[in-house]
């Protein structure tokens, strides 16, 4: 099945906790969310060593995934002072409201261990960490016209 972008993936509902020391929300908006664009890669290169039914794969790699989202759409609910309660006017909205996009990328070290249970049947395990990992944000709130930009360096995964 081929999928084509921007696909309606769910509701996105956004709170917004702006009253200081309080942890209340102050604003809520509820949209359709939209993936417009899910990339992700992997090169990986390692050895294979094989003991009769058995495989152990070591592997080192790097990856990379890029991801967008976007909420369209739907209602607002922002109080004229206080505190959010669910109870405020629905105000309808209609367009993109706000965009997400982020980039990841980290090396990896990674170890697969398999089974030949069958001639062409494998069980296998596998499990990898990532020791230092990278990510860049863009957010981008439309309809306040405001746009945040977040990075982490140097983490672990």
């Amino acid at each position: 099945m081929i999928r084509r972008f921007p696909l309606k993936a769910a509701s996105w509902k956004i709170t917004i906790f702006l009253i200081e020391g309080d942890i209340a929300p102050s604003q809520y908006s509820n949209h359709d969310a939209y993936i417009d664009k899910d990339f992700g890669c992997t090169l990986e290169t390692g050895y294979r060593f094989r003991f009769s039914d058995w495989e152990i794969l070591p592997t080192l790699g790097f990856s990379y995934i890029n991801r967008k989202w976007t909420a369209q759409d739907g209602c607002l609910q922002y109080p004229v002072y206080g505190k959010w309660t669910g109870e405020e006017p629905k105000q309808d909205i209609v367009g993109a409201v706000v965009g997400y996009e982020q980039a990841v990328w980290f090396p990896s070290i990674s170890l697969t261990t398999g089974h030949a249970i069958k001639d062409r049947l494998v069980f296998s395990l596998s499990g990898y960490i990532s020791p230092i990992v990278w990510s860049e944000t863009i957010d981008s709130h439309f309809v306040r016209l405001l746009r945040f930009y977040d990075t982490m360096e140097k983490s672990f995964g």
